[in-house]
């Protein structure tokens, strides 16, 4: 999808995301789908379990 490219082209650049998200949820993306682009990007969260 070509609004995935450019989400994808937008955290590349450090730009404000958020008009890209919007954009690819008008054209049916999936949150599975803009979650890879991030998790691509960014990696998953993993948090860390640490016992006191």
């Amino acid at each position: 999808m070509a609004c995935l490219n450019a989400l994808d082209e937008a955290i590349e650049a450090g730009e404000n995301v958020m008009r890209y998200i919007i954009d690819a949820v008008r054209a049916y993306a999936t949150m599975s789908e803009i979650m890879e682009i991030f998790e691509e990007r960014h990696r998953a969260y993993q948090e860390k379990i640490g016992l006191a």
